[in-house]
């Protein structure tokens, strides 16, 4: 049986591939199946600062990891949100990020090609809007706003590496 200082050699060899790191618990749909937008965020919930402080650990444990933002909702503090991305990209870490995409509009989707992540998993519930909204427990009429929240992007190509 090895020392604790072996344990942690070994894992420094085989670093974590992924950080997945919770931007706030809240949430701004009331989805049926979930529990987050019944949440609030906790005063002693870690700080942009701290968050930004373990993405530059992690990088210094793999530089070719992935940082993973989840939620809530992870453009509801949309400060932080591109805080994060602009260090991973600055950091050349990979970055991705889930979103109901109601926050989507042009303004962010330009913002996004320049310093948000390399891939956001967009969740919808169906491509009929009456039952994605009364999934989700809010009208969103996602299908025509993610649409128009992707036009810029469709104006010119976009690279994610």
């Amino acid at each position: 049986m090895g020392s604790i200082y072996d344990k942690l050699n070994f894992s420094m060899h085989n670093p974590p591939q992924f950080l997945y790191i919770e931007i706030t618990p809240e949430c701004n749909l009331r989805c049926k199946q979930c529990h987050h937008w019944m949440l609030k965020e906790s005063d002693n919930s870690l700080k942009t600062e701290d968050k930004l402080n373990l993405i530059r650990q992690f990088h210094k444990m793999n530089k070719n990891g992935e940082v993973v933002l989840t939620g809530g909702e992870t453009m509801s503090k949309i400060d932080e949100f591109f805080a994060l991305t602009s260090l991973c990209r600055s950091l050349n870490l990979k970055s991705a990020a889930n979103t109901n995409a109601t926050y989507i509009s042009e303004e962010i989707v330009e913002k996004t090609l320049v310093q948000g992540p390399g891939a956001f998993v967009i969740s919808l519930d169906s491509h009929l809007e009456h039952i994605h909204d009364y999934i989700r427990g809010v009208i969103t009429h996602p299908i025509n706003g993610w649409l128009d929240g992707c036009e810029p992007s469709q104006r010119r190509p976009i690279s994610f590496s």
